[in-house]
């Protein structure tokens, strides 16, 4: 009968949503109201037949078996079968087919991703190895950077660049947990601190004359000529700072020396009296070179090497001062007045 169908189709489709994952429930949502209404029908179709035959016996009962009463049972039923139509139960078949071509195509990505997870897993555990193999290495390079950082400190300040000194002590927490640390910043800390002085100094040497920071800078390097505790430096490094100190302290005595040349000049009558002319720029400075010059043995000559060599601002003045007398002897010359400004004890 069409209702055994109509009910094994029904079966049919509920054991294949049954079947399908939980996660792919909603897919089917609408079919699945579909079935619920139809399986509605189909109840209320069932207790209409059972009702009929109960109202069938009885008549039978009633009547006899009048044939009349049992004709229109029969008739009843019969329309309540031809009520499903041969399409519906088609398209019910139809749509189970469908669940079970999807529910297999869902069991194949279920499939597909426990193999992606599994890859997945696998690849995980291989990058931790390689974290963990690189921490070994990170650990190891660090160690030997230490090492590599303590053996730079030894150098004399001058080979020590001020942005790899400036990288060093921005990095000492970063070795907060190894062997050696506490003597490490300590020493870290002390290179610092000395490598600002000899940068300091040296800046001094190169810029215009300071007395009041010249003092100040010697009273810094006194501490290391002392070797006072804390202060102790290796003998690349004392014969730095020593030269430092050296140089500082002849700084006064340089500008002496240039102001008494350039006051030689001035002071030159026949240099004077071109100069009053203003003529004969070139008989001039025939005169003023005499006072210039380095010959060996000249009191220039000794001023040089003893100053003008080994303090660049005053090197740089007395080059200045022979580059304008050359251009212009017959006139005073700007870097003069800027020497013969500073007081000189």
């Amino acid at each position: 009968m069409r209702l055994n169908r109509i009910l094994a189709a029904t079966a049919a489709t509920l054991l294949c949503l049954a079947a399908a994952p939980a996660w792919g429930q909603g897919s089917y949502e609408k079919l699945v109201k579909e079935n619920a209404e139809l399986q509605e029908q189909i109840t209320r179709m069932a207790e209409d037949t059972l009702a009929l035959t109960g109202k069938i016996a009885e008549a039978e009962a009633a009547a006899g078996g009048q044939g009349e009463a049992t004709a229109k049972a029969e008739a009843r039923l019969k329309s309540i079968e031809d009520s499903v139509s041969p399409g519906f139960i088609a398209k019910i078949e139809a749509d189970v087919a469908e669940l079970e071509k999807k529910a297999e195509k869902l069991t194949a990505k279920t499939d597909s991703l426990d193999k992606a997870k599994r890859d997945i897993g696998s690849r995980l555990a291989n990058v931790k190895g390689e974290i963990d193999e690189m921490d070994v290495y990170s650990t190891e390079k660090k160690k030997q950077t230490m090492q590599d950082n303590l053996e730079l400190l030894k150098k004399p300040y001058s080979q020590i660049a001020a942005k790899a000194m400036a990288a060093i002590s921005s990095t000492v927490d970063e070795y907060r947990d190894f062997d050696g640390y506490d003597d490490y910043r300590k020493r870290v800390a002390a290179a610092a601190r000395n490598k600002q002085l000899y940068d300091d100094g040296t800046a001094a040497l190169a810029s215009k004359f300071d007395v009041p920071a010249i003092n100040a800078l010697r009273d810094r390097i006194d501490p290391f000529l002392k070797k006072k505790k804390g202060y102790e430096l290796n003998a690349g490094q004392f014969k730095e700072i020593d030269s430092l100190d050296i140089k500082l302290s002849r700084f006064e005595g340089g500008v002496a020396e240039l102001q008494k040349i350039i006051n030689n000049v001035n002071n030159d009558k026949e240099i004077s009296q071109w100069r009053e002319t203003k003529q004969n720029g070139d008989a001039c400075w025939e005169a003023i070179k005499k006072h210039l010059s380095r010959e060996s043995g000249s009191s220039v000559a000794k001023a040089y090497e003893r100053y003008f060599k080994l303090i660049p601002y005053l090197g740089n003045a007395y080059r200045k001062y022979w580059n304008e007398l050359s251009k212009h002897p017959l006139a005073k010359t700007r870097i003069e007045e800027e020497i013969l400004e500073y007081k000189i004890k």
